[in-house]
């Protein structure tokens, strides 16, 4: 039975926002003793250009519509067309697009992409390769080590075995195989990147908009002209959403369902009932190590392995 309109106009933005804190507090429960759900619930921000923000930062384009009467200002934002603007000229009247800076298109989502691979404990590193980490750059200055089978028998459970490598955040010994390269952030003015012009040559550090929506920064000189080559490329700005889309599935089934019961507790709909159950089969089979979200990894409390355990495997003898 669903609810009755009137009850149903009463779930209105407060209750939606402690539904939605309930919702994370409830996902946190099962996942923050493995996975870092802080990261995961960051929040998504309106963008401005001014801003700084940090790789992994998330934006959305979000504007009023452009007015013909209104008179604008630089830094102003519209939308217009389907597209978000900021403007770069005083003007008013009959849209004028040179007075204009394009952001992307209208209520679209953003992230800033990581300027080198994200730190994975469980990966070998050689000297010389670079991570990014806790909003940091890090050159790795020790390789990665191994233990033998013997000598990881000597520590008789999983859970004891130390780490191959070091966290570079590690405030003890993370400089034993990490040479700290200094926080990174995004600079601001950077969504409202010029297109990219294949009769232009750009130096490293340029930034473009390709048509894929994407913000690109220049890695290696263009000294001929020519079509956009990938590699002489990397992503800044990235059109879409970062987030695990199977977890904010089930963040909204268990937020609607929150906000169902706040309203009408004994009357809450069998679909939004059977959806929030779903929801939580699936954060215990993420819990239990069944099944692996696609969401950071938390560090592990003092460099040991995350909530699973068992005896160390012996090699076979003869």
């Amino acid at each position: 039975m669903q609810i009755q309109p009137q009850l149903r106009a009463q779930i209105n933005s407060l209750a939606m926002a402690r539904a939605e804190q309930t919702a994370q507090e409830e996902v946190s429960s099962y996942l923050s003793k493995k996975y870092n759900t802080a990261a995961e619930f960051s929040d998504t921000v309106l963008y401005s250009a001014g801003a700084v923000y940090g790789a992994a930062g998330r934006v959305y384009l979000c504007y009023p519509a452009y007015v013909a009467t209104a008179s604008y200002v630089p830094g102003s934002y519209v939308t217009e067309g389907g597209s978000a603007y900021i403007c770069t000229g005083a003007t008013t009247g009959t849209f004028d697009a040179s007075k204009w800076s394009l952001l992307g298109l209208a209520s679209s989502l953003y992230y800033a992409a990581f300027p080198a691979p994200v730190f994975n404990v469980y990966r070998a590193y050689s000297v010389g390769d670079v991570v990014f980490w806790d909003n940091h750059m890090y050159t790795c200055c020790a390789a990665t080590t191994f233990l033998s089978g013997v000598e990881a028998l000597q520590y008789h459970t999983e859970s004891h075995i130390p780490l191959n490598n070091i966290f570079p955040g590690d405030a003890l010994n993370g400089h034993l195989q990490w040479t700290d390269n200094g926080a990174y952030t995004v600079a601001a003015n950077t969504l409202n990147s010029p297109g990219f012009d294949p009769t232009a040559t750009y130096a490293p550090g340029a930034r473009v908009t390709y048509t894929d929506g994407c913000v690109y920064t220049c890695i290696t000189a263009i000294t001929v002209a020519g079509p956009f080559v990938p590699s002489q490329w990397a992503l800044y700005w990235v059109l879409g959403d970062n987030r695990s889309q199977l977890l904010v599935t089930h963040m909204i089934s268990i937020a609607l369902y929150w906000a169902h019961y706040s309203i009408a507790p004994n009357n809450i709909p069998a679909e939004r009932h059977d959806a929030y159950l779903m929801a939580l089969d699936w954060c215990r089979s993420v819990r239990d190590g069944d099944i692996t979200a696609q969401v950071p990894e938390r560090e592990p409390h003092k460099g040991q392995r995350i909530l699973f355990d068992s005896q160390v495997k012996r090699g076979n003898s003869y």
